[in-house]
C-alpha cells in the first residue's frame, strides 16, 4: 500500500502507485517528487528553526503511525480519515501546544489505477474538548 511504501522510505514502490499526481497542497509540489521528496534537499525537522511545523519548510510531521478509521468511495475519488501518531509531540497549527496525535483528511483522484490528484487537511487532535465525543 502507498502509506505502507511512504513510512517504509520505500520510494519506487510508492512512485509505482502514482501517476501525474498533482498537488493542491500549497507546501508540496506536483508529481511524485513533491511528495516522496529527496530526503538529502529536506531540511531536518530538529532544525532550530522548525518548531515541528511543516509549513514553516520542515521535513514535515514526525509520523509514528497512521491508521484510516474512516475511507470513502465516490466515482475516481478516494477520501481517508487519517489518525496520526507522532514519534515527538507536533502540531499542524503554529502556535498551538504540541500533541501527539493528529487528524487529517486526504482525498485522492485516481485514474487507471493511479493516484493523479491529491487535496487534504489537517488538525491537532486537542488534550481536551468541549464535548465528549473523539473526532474519530
Amino acid at each position: 500500500m502507498l502509506i505502507d511504501a511512504l513510512l517504509s522510505g520505500d520510494l519506487e514502490t510508492a512512485r509505482s502507485y502514482m501517476g501525474r499526481y498533482k498537488q493542491h497542497d500549497p507546501y508540496v509540489a506536483d508529481g511524485p517528487e513533491g511528495l516522496l521528496g529527496s530526503p538529502g534537499d529536506a531540511p531536518r525537522v530538529d532544525a532550530p528553526d522548525c518548531q515541528g511545523v511543516g509549513p514553516e519548510g520542515c521535513a514535515g510531521p514526525p509520523f509514528a503511525s497512521v491508521e484510516f478509521p474512516r475511507i470513502w468511495m465516490d466515482g475516481d475519488f478516494v477520501i481517508l480519515m487519517g489518525h496520526f501518531t507522532w514519534t515527538r509531540p507536533f502540531t499542524t497549527h503554529r502556535g498551538a501546544t504540541p500533541v501527539n496525535e493528529g487528524i487529517g483528511f486526504d482525498v485522492f483522484r485516481v485514474i487507471d489505477g493511479k493516484i493523479d490528484e491529491h487535496w487534504d487537511s489537517a488538525a491537532d487532535v486537542p488534550l481536551s474538548s468541549l464535548n465528549d465525543n473523539t473526532p474519530f
